[in-house]
C-alpha cells in the first residue's frame, strides 16, 4: 500500500524531539510534467531541433543528454556534477561552441521551470512542520544549483527565502552516499537524531539517512504506479507524449488521493479512465467538426462521465467551446422499445440474446411485460416446457424464434408498445433531435444495435453520425445512414488479438459507470418527459467508490499541462496518429488487465456488473477462487469477466494451484510455513 499523505499521518510521524525536517525535492515536494528526467531531455531536444541548434531526433538527443551526464559524473572522483559540466560534455559530442552550450543550458532551465508542479499534500506537511516550529530544510542529489532550486521552491510557495537548501553538486556530497546528511546536521547545529528526513528513494532517503543517525520516512505515493509505468515504453513512438500522460496521471492521482475513499479506484481513474476519455473526447470533437456537427449527445449511462470530461475540456480549450454537449437518456432496452412495433427477426435477436444467459424472467423484463403474461402466451405452445428452465440453450432459442412472432400482438399490447414508441419519440423531440441542428451521438459501444433502433424511432433519418469508444462488432441491421466511427476498438481490429479471453470492453463499461440506474424507457413528468429508471437495483459501484474513480479522472485532467493537452489535441486530429495513440492506450489497458496488482484488482470484487440489456443477472466483476474451485480442471467460468483479476484476488494457495497444480501449491505452502 502507498503511504498515506494525510496531515494526520504526518503528525503521527513527527516526534517531539525532532528539531528540523528535511525534505527531498524531486518526487517528494515537487514533481514534473514528465514521468522521468530522460523524458524532459526528449522535449528539450524537440525544442532545440525547432530552433535549429541540433539536427538530431528528439529521442536521439535525449539519449545523448543522458550519456553526457554520465560522462560528466565519471570525470569526478565524487561523481557529483553540475549542469555546466554536463553541457560541456554534451557540447563536445555535438560540436557546440560556448554560445550554443549557453543557449542549451538556458533552454533546459526554462523547461525545468515550466515542468515543475508542487505535490499538494506535501505542502500541508511543510506547513504543519512550520506550525510545530521545526526548521525546514531541502536536500537534493541534483546537478541543478541551490539558487535555481530556491527560485523554483519559493515561486511555488514551498520554501521560504531563508530555508537552507543543500544540493549534492555544490557540497560534492550526496544522499546516495550518505555523506551530505552529517553536513546538514552540522550546518543546523543539531544532532543527526534531531533531524527527520522525508523522501521517495528507499536507499538514499531512508537507508542512508538512518545510517547517518537521522530519523527517516519514505514517501511512496509520488513514485510511478503500475499503470503509469506501463505508458513509458510508448514514449519514443509518440515523441514523448506517453510519458507526459504518465506524469499527468501520477500528479492527478496524488492530488486527488486525499479526497478519495478508495485509493486504488482513484489510481485507476487517473491512470486509465482520465487519459482514455480525454483522448476519445478530443478525437470525437475533431470528427464532429469535420462532419459539420454543432451538437453532441452523450448517451447515458456511460456517457455521463464522458460528458463531464468533454465539458472540462471545453473550459480549457476554447476552440471546442461551440459544441453543444448534452446528456441524452437512453439505453439498449429503451431504444429497442422505442422501435418495437412488431417482433421482427432483428428484435428477436436482442430479446433472446444470451448475454450471458436468458430465461423466461429475463425475456419478460426485456419485453416490458409481467412474467405471467409471457407464461400465458407460451403455455399453449410447443415452447411451454421452457418456462421452467433457468437458462435457454441454442435449440431453445431457435424454437422461441419461431414461436414468439405468433404471440407478438398479445405481448406488445400488454407492454403498451404503441404508447411506448410515441413517448420515446416525444422525448427525442423535446431534447432537440428534430430541431434542425446538425448533431451526433457519443457512446461507449458496442455493435451499433442501439443506433439501428434509434434510426427507426426517429423515422429513418437520412444521416446519423455516431462516435464510439469501443465498437467490438457490427449489428447486421445497421442502416447505411449511420456514419459510425470508433476510436479505441474496431470490429476485427487490434483488440481481439491482444489476449482472446480479455474482456476489455466490459472493463471499460465498469469504470465508466454512471450514478443512476439503467433507463427502461420514458415517462411524463408534468409538462416534460423524463427517463423511467429501473428501481430497486444494486448500483455497479457504491457512491464513494464511484466518486474515487471520477475524482481520479478529474484529477488527471486538472493535472495535465497545457503543452501536453495541445499535443493530445494535435495527435487526435490526424487519423493515423490518432490510431497510433489509440493502440497505445489499448496496450496500457491490456497490460492492466493481464498483470493487475492485487491492490488495484480488489475493488472489482465489489463491482456489481450486468451484461444484460435490462440490467439483470448481476455478478461481481472479479470473483476470488476458493480452494475447491482452484483444484478443478476448469477453475474459471466460460463467461468469466476477468480471469486475472479473480486470480490475483484469490489466496496464495489458490493462485499456486491454478498456475502450477498441486506441486506448486505445496511449494507455496512450504515457503509460507518455513522460517525466514
Amino acid at each position: 500500500m502507498r503511504a498515506d499523505l494525510s496531515i494526520e499521518n504526518f503528525r503521527g510521524a513527527l516526534p517531539a524531539q525532532v528539531r528540523a525536517v528535511s525534505f527531498d525535492v524531486f518526487d517528494t515536494v515537487v514533481t514534473r510534467t514528465f514521468a522521468r528526467p530522460a523524458d524532459l531531455f526528449v522535449e528539450l531536444g524537440s525544442r532545440l531541433l525547432a530552433q535549429g541548434l541540433v539536427g538530431l531526433s528528439p529521442a536521439r538527443f535525449g539519449r545523448l543528454r543522458v550519456l553526457a551526464e554520465a560522462e560528466a559524473c565519471g570525470r569526478r572522483d565524487d561523481h557529483e556534477t553540475n549542469l555546466s559540466e554536463i553541457m560541456e560534455c554534451l557540447g563536445q559530442r555535438l560540436g557546440w561552441q560556448a554560445p550554443a552550450r549557453a543557449h542549451a543550458l538556458a533552454a533546459e532551465l526554462a523547461l525545468e521551470r515550466e515542468a515543475i508542479r508542487p505535490v499538494t499534500p506535501i505542502l500541508a506537511w511543510i506547513a504543519e512542520a512550520r506550525r510545530a516550529q521545526k526548521k525546514i530544510v531541502f536536500v537534493s542529489d541534483m546537478y541543478l544549483s541551490s539558487e535555481f532550486l530556491r527560485e523554483l521552491l519559493v515561486a511555488h510557495a514551498i520554501a521560504q527565502p531563508d530555508d537552507p537548501i543543500f544540493v549534492s553538486n555544490e557540497h560534492r556530497a550526496s544522499k546516495s552516499a550518505g555523506t551530505i546528511f552529517p553536513r546538514v546536521a552540522e550546518a543546523l547545529k543539531i544532532s543527526p537524531s534531531e533531524l527527520l528526513h522525508i523522501g521517495d528513494n528507499e536507499h538514499s532517503d531512508v537507508a542512508m539517512a538512518r545510517k547517518a543517525g537521522l530519523q527517516a520516512r519514505q514517501i511512496t505515493t509520488t513514485l510511478l504506479g503500475a499503470i503509469e509505468r506501463s505508458y513509458l515504453p510508448f514514449g519514443p513512438d509518440l515523441d514523448g507524449l506517453s510519458a507526459q500522460i504518465a506524469a499527468a496521471a501520477r500528479l492527478g492521482r496524488i492530488n486527488s488521493s486525499l479526497a478519495a475513499s478508495d485509493q486504488a479506484l482513484c489510481e485507476i481513474g487517473a491512470g486509465l479512465l482520465g487519459p482514455l476519455l480525454t483522448a476519445f473526447v478530443l478525437w470525437s470533437f475533431h470528427r464532429a467538426r469535420q462532419a459539420g456537427l454543432r451538437r453532441l449527445y452523450f448517451v447515458s449511462r456511460d456517457g455521463q462521465v464522458i460528458r463531464e470530461i468533454a465539458l472540462a475540456l471545453q473550459a480549457r480549450m476554447p476552440m471546442f467551446a461551440d459544441f453543444d454537449c448534452r446528456y441524452l437518456y437512453g439505453s439498449r432496452i429503451a431504444w429497442h422499445h422505442a422501435s418495437l412495433t412488431a417482433l421482427t427477426p432483428r428484435h428477436l435477436r436482442w430479446l433472446l440474446n444470451p448475454q450471458p444467459i436468458v430465461h423466461a424472467g429475463i425475456l419478460a423484463h426485456r419485453l416490458g411485460v409481467e412474467q405471467e403474461v409471457l407464461t400465458r402466451c407460451l403455455q399453449a405452445t410447443a415452447a411451454s416446457h421452457l418456462l421452467a428452465k433457468q437458462s435457454w440453450d441454442a435449440n431453445d432459442l431457435a424454437l422461441l424464434t419461431e414461436i414468439l412472432p405468433h404471440c407478438g400482438d398479445e405481448l406488445l399490447s400488454a407492454a403498451g408498445a404503441p404508447a411506448r414508441v410515441q413517448l420515446a419519440r416525444a422525448y427525442l423531440t423535446q431534447e432537440g433531435l428534430f430541431d434542425g441542428t446538425p448533431w451526433g451521438v457519443v457512446e461507449l459501444g458496442w455493435s451499433g444495435s442501439m443506433l439501428t433502433s434509434l434510426c427507426e424511432a426517429l423515422g429513418h433519418p437520412a444521416r446519423l453520425d455516431a462516435f464510439y469508444l469501443c465498437q467490438t462488432h457490427e449489428d447486421p441491421d445497421l442502416p447505411a445512414a449511420v456514419r459510425l466511427e470508433s476510436f479505441l476498438m474496431k470490429p476485427e481490429g487490434a483488440q481481439p488479438v491482444f489476449v482472446r479471453h480479455l474482456r476489455l470492453a466490459e472493463m471499460i463499461e465498469a469504470i465508466t459507470a454512471a450514478d443512476h440506474p439503467t433507463v427502461l424507457g420514458y415517462q411524463k413528468n408534468g409538462s416534460s418527459i423524463g427517463p423511467r429508471l429501473k428501481k430497486n437495483t444494486i448500483p455497479m459501484w457504491t457512491p464513494a467508490a464511484l466518486a474515487s474513480l471520477r475524482g481520479g479522472a478529474s484529477g488527471f485532467l486538472q493535472a495535465i499541462d497545457t503543452g501536453t493537452l495541445e499535443s493530445l489535441r494535435a495527435t487526435t486530429a490526424v487519423p493515423i496518429a490518432a490510431c497510433c495513440l489509440a493502440f497505445h492506450l489499448l496496450s496500457v489497458l491490456s497490460r492492466f488487465a493481464v498483470e493487475p496488482t492485487r491492490e488495484l484488482a480488489t475493488p472489482f470484487t465489489r463491482c456489481s456488473f450486468s451484461e444484460d440489456p435490462a440490467d439483470e443477472h448481476r455478478r461481481n466483476f472479479a470473483e476470488p477462487l476458493n480452494l475447491w474451485t482452484a483444484l478443478s480442471d476448469k477453475p474459471f467460468r466460460a463467461d468469466e469477466l476477468w480471469r486475472e483479476g479473480s486470480l490475483v484476488c484469490s489466496s496464495g494457495t489458490a493462485q499456486a494451484l491454478v498456475r502450477g497444480g498441486l506441486p506448486n501449491a505445496f511449494r507455496h505452502l512450504k515457503n509460507r510455513l518455513s522460517p525466514s
